[in-house]
């Protein structure tokens, strides 16, 4: 790293990426994606006729549908999750992303306070393509890191 650059990293955490996946915004990602029309109902119907029981020792809740998450375990699940998140790259641009399924880190080349701006820009983006997905960032485990040869602080990044 050359001395006095700055890159700022910002390690999101997802609460619950998997679970949260909503279906009526997955069908709808599918079908815009060009998925075929019989694959879409096919797909509707694999996840809207889940039914899921609680079991706390020998009780056992009512069976009950949702209408989210992806079945973990299954063969389907990551590649579903994968197409959910996959319109992510039209809020935070090609270059300063990397994602391996629900871990998804945005870093920024710093140089000026203008930098600064343009990461949180690019946050605040990321911050509200999650609102409209129905994801929930959790804060508490999100972390900003500085790679840098300075030895001083870096601007506060808010999420």
């Amino acid at each position: 790293m050359e001395k006095g650059v700055q890159v700022d990293a910002i390690y999101t955490d997802l609460k619950a990426a998997f679970d949260k996946v909503n279906h009526r915004i997955l069908l709808a990602k599918l079908d815009r994606l060009g998925v075929a029309t019989n694959i879409v109902k096919w797909m509707r119907s694999y996840l809207n006729r889940r039914q899921l029981i609680v079991k706390l020792g020998a009780n056992e809740s009512v069976p009950f549908s949702n209408c989210s998450g992806v079945p973990q375990g299954s063969n389907l699940g990551p590649l579903l999750f994968s197409l959910f998140f996959n319109d992510v790259c039209f809020v935070v641009p090609e270059g300063c992303r990397l994602g391996y399924a629900d871990d998804f880190k945005i870093y920024w080349l710093v140089k000026s306070a203008d930098d600064c701006r343009r990461l949180q820009t690019i946050v605040d983006s990321f911050a509200c393509w999650c609102q409209r997905n129905c994801l929930i960032i959790s804060v508490k485990k999100c972390s900003v890191i500085s790679f840098t040869r300075k030895k001083t602080q870096s601007v506060g990044i808010t999420t």
